[in-house]
């Protein structure tokens, strides 16, 4: 056996520079919790701030925008009728499966005391008006600017459709594709004036 070297350093002589300082698994484990509860104070933070106004059963509540036709709808100024106000995207699959559903539809009520309104959903203009006229989507349209009627209807996924009554209830909301006919006109029928 041959003995160390003493103008050699050893690994736990203080001299050396790269010497990695003594582990201290309590203090890393507090770093971590504090990250942790930074980030869920954060969350709630942002949760509280983008909360949805829509309760069921409650006044919808109020939205204005401009068509892509230029015309300025305010969800007030509909009552007296029933409205389906449906959120959608030109890029999104189930929108695409559910919007001759949905053009149908407003052929058949459009004359029967409902409205149908659309607001596009992170979209381009160019997009939405290829949509529209690739489904015959002749309803009102418009763009959520900002995103601001998507959350306040708390909005975090395309399609979602939400059924106000004439009083200006909220009678149901679907989020996701609609997919029959039947449910459809179910839906209509609760808010039929």
């Amino acid at each position: 056996m041959t003995e160390p070297d003493a103008t050699q350093p050893t690994l736990d002589d203080p001299a050396l520079p790269d010497a990695a300082p003594p582990r201290r698994p309590l203090w890393s484990l507090l770093k971590v919790l504090g990250v942790i509860a930074l980030a869920s104070a954060a969350l709630l933070f942002i949760q509280r701030n983008t909360a949805s106004e829509v309760r069921t059963a409650s006044i919808a509540p109020e939205i204005e925008f401009t068509t892509y036709d230029g015309e300025t709808i305010r969800l007030s100024d509909l009552q007296g009728q029933g409205v389906v106000l449906n959120f959608w995207g030109s890029w999104c699959g189930p929108c695409r499966a559910e919007a001759p559903l949905l053009a149908e539809a407003w052929a058949r009520e459009q004359d029967n005391g409902i409205v149908f309104i659309g607001l596009t959903y992170q979209d381009t203009e160019q997009g939405a008006r290829r949509f529209m006229a690739e489904y015959g989507l002749t309803y009102p349209n418009g763009p959520d600017t900002g995103n601001k009627w998507s959350r306040r209807y708390g909005v975090q996924g395309i399609p979602a459709t939400f059924f106000i009554d004439a009083e200006g209830m909220l009678v149901s909301q679907h989020r996701g594709m609609l997919f029959s006919a039947e449910d459809l006109m179910q839906r209509l029928d609760e808010i039929r004036p």
